[in-house]
């Protein structure tokens, strides 16, 4: 589903990058497109971040709570 998402906003991203590319355009309809395009080059990064975190190998104790203990230690 993910990887859905991501080729959605990829192929939004080329369809805007060759709108602005072409040129022609009214200035509020090419202030629109290059939102489309900053916005969907936005969401190609946040969901490739994502699909890195999902493609990590699952580890037993994921869903197990930890206690840390920090103490300062001596010179520093």
């Amino acid at each position: 589903e993910k990887f859905r998402e991501y080729k959605k906003a990829e192929e939004t991203f080329e369809e805007s990058k060759v709108m602005l590319d072409e040129g022609g355009m009214d200035s509020d309809f090419a202030q629109m497109v290059k939102e489309e395009f900053e916005q969907s080059k936005e969401d190609m990064e946040r969901i490739s971040e994502e699909l890195k975190v999902l493609l990590l190998p699952r580890d037993p104790n994921d869903d197990k709570n930890v206690i840390i203990e920090i103490r300062g230690g001596a010179g520093g």
